[in-house]
């Protein structure tokens, strides 16, 4: 063989080492950091991750670069070497080391989660539906209140040795909650939550969406809970603690007609929050401040005789160890104790709405915006528990109290919520269908397994609501 050829494919090889072992590094990296975190949600975030962010690994960079660049020479060196670069990639791939829940029966390994992503499905064609708007005769003002992390089973004393949500134990008394729930993958983090229940469908990211920080649309066609609320005249307002430029939160909420947008920045150029009041250091102000603003905030929108909509997202149990307000307790040492605070912090709002006018006409949600993430500092004790769900449940002033149990998705909550406000007539929006109905939903139909695999496929109707095709 001539050497330039020879050394043409040992380059060649070089280069593909090069790539395979920095794909495996990250991925190990992104285990490491955010255990059970799935090769869709790693795209995902891949998607928008800027030098900013990227500064807070400097080492774990490095260290990558380094060692995929000795082993691209190890191979150009050593033809052979390849065959242990393939070894070790075929070994991290085909280990399910990225799972798409926490129960063992569920994990899908990233070579199958690869697999799947290059299959086709008719998921959308077949189920997406959003049904015909109607007007009501008493419009109801919306607050959804997603509270970070916070999981149903918190109030088990015999498991935790005390019940550490016993507040909104009481608020559950009042209202209608929810059991059944299956985190489905593109549900089960943050802003996917958000999207699932505006929205009615899971985030599934592929590397060619329009998806990242130069992109100006996030699902532009999907018809959502906001922008049926728009065309209603309702005044939809968005507002977290957090960065709201993060993974591209202001991008989507922007996308879908809410009327006034906040975030940490927002909060403190508009001196609602002061910088002393970032708590969660990366992250942003903490939840008393946060409320303080929604109050102010949703005083100024009752006066306007006008129905509006309020989404608000709390932060203080967020991981690796949430925030405990100093007028807490320490008990635990660790993110226990910020749930044990957050959940008299959300009780305490919820009753100021109560004691409100405009309350009459209103429906409160509170609902965990997914489970405790494995970055957690308490993971070890929350992932243990054996049947997770999140917390959840629905108020107004003609509320009844009930428990409905019904196996279902994040994504049910955009019809529920659009049912209880009696802006659809029917029963759907979105893949989601409204749990106070008696439809049956796609966890139901489809079973928690193959709803999870059909998801991570490709789709020509998803793609369409994305905007790429």
């Amino acid at each position: 063989m001539p050497n330039i050829i020879k050394s043409g494919i040992k380059a060649l090889c070089a280069i593909i080492s090069f790539f395979a072992v920095m794909l495996m590094l990250i991925l190990l990296t992104a285990e490491y950091y955010f255990p059970n975190a799935t090769l869709n949600q790693i795209v995902f975030h891949a998607l928008y991750i800027d030098t900013e962010q990227l500064s807070y690994y400097p080492l774990e960079i490095a260290g990558a670069f380094f060692i995929s660049l000795l082993a691209a020479v190890l191979v150009y060196k050593r033809l052979y070497c390849l065959v242990l670069v393939f070894a070790l990639f075929y070994y991290v791939s085909g280990n399910p080391l990225k799972v798409s829940d926490i129960e063992v029966d569920k994990k899908i390994s990233l070579s199958k989660q690869m697999m799947l992503s290059l299959e086709w499905s008719l998921l959308y064609e077949k189920y997406y539906d959003v049904s015909v708007l109607k007007e009501p005769e008493n419009k109801k003002n919306i607050i959804v209140i997603f509270a970070e992390s916070v999981e149903d089973n918190f109030t088990d004393e015999k498991y935790y040795g005390e019940n550490l949500i016993p507040n909104l134990t009481e608020l559950k008394r009042e209202g209608q909650s929810f059991t059944g729930y299956t985190a489905i993958n593109g549900t089960n983090w943050t802003l996917a939550a958000n999207v699932a229940t505006f929205c009615g469908v899971p985030i599934r990211t592929q590397l060619r969406d329009r998806l990242g920080p130069e992109t100006e649309k996030f699902l532009p066609n999907a018809v959502c809970l906001p922008d049926m609320l728009h065309d209603l005249g309702y005044h939809n307002v968005f507002v977290k603690g957090a960065y709201i430029t993060f993974v591209g939160t202001d991008i989507f909420v922007g996308e879908h007609h809410f009327d006034e947008i906040y975030g940490r920045d927002e909060l403190i150029e508009q001196n609602y929050a002061a910088p002393e009041d970032i708590k969660m250091e990366e992250y942003g102000i903490n939840d008393v401040k946060m409320f303080e603003f929604a109050k102010q905030k949703i005083s100024e929108l009752a006066a306007n005789n006008k129905p509006f909509f309020i989404s608000l997202q709390t932060l203080d149990t967020h991981f690796p160890h949430g925030y405990v307000q100093p007028f807490c307790e320490i008990k635990y040492g660790d993110t226990l104790d910020a749930v044990k605070c957050s959940d008299k912090i959300i009780y305490d709002f919820v009753k100021w709405c109560q004691t409100q006018d405009f309350y009459k006409d209103t429906i409160i949600v509170v609902i965990g915006d997914h489970l405790m993430m494995s970055a957690s500092d308490t993971a070890e004790k929350t992932e243990a528990y054996p049947k997770r769900e999140i917390y959840n449940v629905i108020l107004s002033a003609d509320t009844k109290p009930r428990v409905i149990n019904k196996p279902y998705a994040m994504f049910d909550w955009a019809a529920t919520i659009a049912d209880k406000a009696g802006i659809i007539a029917g029963a759907n929006l979105g893949l989601g269908v409204s749990l106070l109905s008696d439809k049956q939903t796609l966890v139901q139909k489809m079973g928690e397994r193959a709803l999870e695999e059909d998801v991570l496929k490709n789709s020509a109707k998803y793609n369409q609501l994305l905007g790429i095709w």
